[in-house]
């Protein structure tokens, strides 16, 4: 099978959504095309030898461009969308779909004339089948290797939050008893991986630090040196019903428990009081914070098991997922 891939970016969503499963597919044997790193490429039919693309793997695809783009293979090769966020109800202000809501439009264009749309959670499914009946959840997975990492150990208690700064409602949620909680414990140290949410808290200089984003997705996860992850997400609105346990996969897969918001994005995933806690009212945001923070033994016990679970999610052991999804339409 011949598969082109076209990713939103190098990192991120781009990198789980596309350059991740499309390297395990060219490792299963299938012959992948994916542009360079920051580099964006898109072939044209009239350049590209017949049969030369079973498969057109776009990723968000909007705007002018990415139309005339998807309508020039429409009917030429298999095209395939896919989508991870419900980009129809953004509410961040600083993202293309809040402040260009004509790229919905050409987003929902684009998913209708497509022959298959992937997307990440069940959710989603909801959301996109007005437009397009063919979709398949294909799940967000981790490498296998981010499993062997050995995380750095800072000398003091370290909770963490790795995100950026579409995740700011979130993080206003969630700021105020993050506050409460590191005003009465002292002895413990906030890492921002991404946006640095310092400012929306209120405690003491000197007890956080701040890591900006690394545009190697490798170098993000051998900075991370959480004893607890974060996973907040604002319980209001509808953009969150779709976002994907991800997160809290990624700390998993680094021996990391986690404190989670409970919901569709992390309810099924999380196993509550073995691999971290799920968060279903406000004041349990402290309590589970401070049970994990007074008990390495806990910490340690919960970060092995949150990389056990981890382990059943490697791209490695479900790249066949993708691979029979695009051999369907090919």
């Amino acid at each position: 099978m011949k598969v082109f891939g076209l990713p939103v970016g190098d990192d991120g969503c781009g990198y789980y959504r596309c350059y991740q499963p499309l390297a395990q597919l060219r490792r299963m044997g299938h012959y992948v095309m994916l542009p360079t790193r920051g580099m964006v490429w898109l072939p044209e039919p009239e350049t590209t030898e017949p049969g030369g693309i079973d498969v057109m793997a776009g990723q968000l695809l909007t705007g002018p461009r990415g139309m005339a783009f998807w309508e020039s293979w429409a009917g030429r090769t298999a095209l395939s969308y896919d989508i991870d966020d419900d980009v129809f109800s953004s509410d961040h202000e600083g993202s293309l779909w809040h402040k260009m809501p004509e790229c919905r439009d050409i987003a929902a264009y684009l998913l209708s004339i497509s022959d298959l749309v992937t997307v990440s959670t069940e959710p989603l499914v909801d959301v996109v089948r007005k437009y397009n009946p063919n979709v398949v959840v294909l799940r967000n997975c981790v490498h296998e290797d981010l499993l062997k990492i050995e995380r750095p150990r800072p000398e003091r208690v370290t909770v963490g939050w790795a995100g950026g700064t579409s995740h700011l409602r979130d993080f206003d949620y969630a700021a105020p008893m993050l506050s409460r909680f590191l005003s009465q414990n002292p002895a413990v140290d906030m890492h921002f991986i991404g946006g640095d949410y310092t400012p929306r808290l209120k405690v003491p200089p000197g007890r956080t630090r701040h890591t900006k984003w690394t545009p190697d997705v490798w170098d993000y996860y051998r900075g991370v040196d959480f004893d607890i992850g974060l996973a907040p997400l604002d319980p209001a609105g509808k953009f969150n019903r779709c976002k994907s346990h991800l997160k809290a996969m990624e700390y998993g897969a680094l021996g990391i428990p986690v404190v989670a918001s409970a919901g569709d994005a992390y309810g099924w995933y999380v196993e509550h009081g073995v691999t971290g806690f799920l968060v279903r009212h406000d004041h349990e945001w402290g309590r589970y914070l401070r049970a994990l923070v007074n008990d390495e033994a806990m910490r340690a016990e919960m970060g092995a098991a949150g990389k056990k679970l981890a382990a059943q999610w490697t791209i490695q052991g479900h790249g066949q997922d993708w691979e029979k999804t695009y051999a369907a339409v090919a």
